[in-house]
């Protein structure tokens, strides 16, 4: 074979796949874990239990319909309006759609890798060892095997939306954005590093492009998260408060103290947390970045959107933004496999593939980290119960209210009342509500003495329907506070 100078890069088939092939391979593999863990009621109410119920609501009561988890407008969470479009597809196909969709969804990220790739100049094999390393990446499988999130829609769109870019084809980058602002607020982050990233170019025409994508993400973060989701709720952001409180009590105060006190946004760098969310981001990858540590200029624009949507991340105070095993990271993927790919092709070609090879690897390493992690936590045990929960809410009526834990709301979520247990004691209980409880298993959220003290309440004050091997279904008879 003969070795590339310089980036040039030599035709080679990648190791036999065709690109196709392996976003099928990846999207049946990668569904059938996520049915498993589903059908095993590993799944939780947050979150997937909250979109079912949400395109559910969504399905029969119009676009605005609200949301049983929150009382809110299901579109006053994200504005993700990608949720009208996938509710009566949601209603005809279900759950299996949910996690076939957004399995296919990052598995797709893959072929477009390889077309970003062959608009570089990349060999085949270097696109090819480049997505499977993306393919590999915790953060990646750890979002897809958590639930379903309307977020994952948004990573292959913005890789099409690079490879517009990098065509000049205008028209196409356009519709691809728009499209992926629709899927969840915090995209246009990712939308607006990108259109950093045109501006740092050199040619004209990317440049007034990249003002325009800053402009067009700026007014629709801006828009969505201080006036359309106050205005559908009736009240300020719940999240902005969980998330960014800190910097002011409107996410304009927070633009506005940030502004004022420029040094704030290095605040996270004296916490332990930041830096071991980063060296999970970029730990599987170091291995190919520091092969470009010498080419600045030209090849670390195309991380600009990587480095806004981690920076915003690692502000706030919500843990999950810094978990690797959350859904939060997705944004940063598409602007950091392509700054691999152009690092990648500035190099000899025998020097870079030895890297990459390493830096698949690495990935191994932190994908098994990932995986003792997960056994250790989420996925450290499933309810010994199951034929008991599928007796239980197989007797619940499609038309009443229903009450559960966490890991049993996705089962019992397609109707217009589904009300996570944790609310209980808060909440006035109509009479006609079901109560499902299984007293031996908890997720961590709940504890089981608080079930247990649930269960005896609710034998004194409602009438159990069906009690075996301490799962209780109780139907409230009498209103309760």
């Amino acid at each position: 074979m003969r070795k590339a100078e310089g980036g040039t890069a030599p035709r080679v088939v990648a190791l036999g796949f065709a690109p196709w092939l392996v976003v099928v391979a990846y999207t049946v593999v990668l569904t059938g874990l996520c049915l498993f863990r589903f059908q095993h009621w590993f799944a939780t109410g947050w979150d997937l239990g909250f979109y079912q119920q949400g395109l559910w609501a969504i399905w029969h009561h119009g676009l605005w319909a609200r949301s049983s988890f929150t009382g809110e407008p299901v579109l006053a969470d994200t504005a993700s309006f990608v949720l009208w479009p996938l509710a009566p597809l949601y209603h005809y196909l279900g759950t299996d759609f949910l996690l076939l969709l957004q399995a296919f969804s990052l598995g797709l990220g893959y072929w477009w890798i390889q077309q970003i790739g062959n608009d570089l100049g990349v060999s085949r094999v270097m696109a090819t060892l480049v997505g499977i390393v993306y393919l590999l990446f915790p953060a990646l499988l750890a979002a897809n095997l958590f639930d379903f999130h309307p977020d994952v829609l948004a990573v292959p769109l913005l890789l099409a939306a690079i490879h517009y870019a990098m065509k000049e084809k205008w028209v196409a980058y356009a519709i691809v954005v728009v499209l992926a602002l629709a899927m969840k607020d915090m995209v246009a982050v990712a939308v607006i590093g990108l259109g950093l990233t045109l501006i740092l170019g050199r040619d004209r025409g990317p440049r007034v492009w990249g003002l325009v994508t800053v402009a067009v993400g700026v007014g629709w973060l801006f828009g969505t998260i201080a006036y359309l989701i106050p205005l559908l709720s009736g009240h300020a952001m719940n999240q902005w408060s969980a998330y960014y409180g800190q910097y002011g009590s409107t996410p304009i105060q927070g633009a506005e103290t940030i502004l004022s006190h420029p040094w704030l946004i290095f605040g996270w760098a004296v916490e332990k947390r930041p830096w071991e969310y980063l060296v999970w981001i970029f730990g599987p990858m170091l291995g190919i970045l520091g092969l470009g540590r010498r080419s600045f200029d030209r090849d670390w624009r195309w991380i600009a959107g990587a480095l806004l949507v981690l920076e915003i991340n690692c502000l706030s105070r919500f843990a999950a933004q810094t978990s690797p095993f959350d859904q939060y990271s997705l944004f940063a993927l598409p602007s950091l496999f392509v700054t691999a790919l152009v690092v990648v092709k500035s190099v000899p070609w025998d020097w870079a593939a030895w890297r990459t090879r390493g830096a698949l690897g690495v990935s191994l390493l932190f994908l098994l980290a990932m995986a003792w992690h997960l056994h250790d936590t989420t996925w450290r045990g499933w309810p010994s119960n199951r034929p008991e929960l599928v007796q239980a809410t197989a007797m619940i009526p499609r038309t009443v209210p229903v009450v559960a834990q966490n890991f049993v709301l996705p089962h019992v979520s397609n109707r217009a009342q589904a009300i996570d247990a944790n609310t209980l004691g808060s909440k006035t209980l109509v009479i006609g509500t079901y109560v499902v409880l299984d007293s031996e298993f908890s997720t961590g959220n709940t504890p089981k003495a608080l079930v247990r003290s649930w269960t005896t309440l609710l034998s004194q004050k409602a009438r159990l329907v069906y009690g075996k091997d301490d799962v209780y279904l109780f139907k409230i008879v009498h209103s309760l506070p």
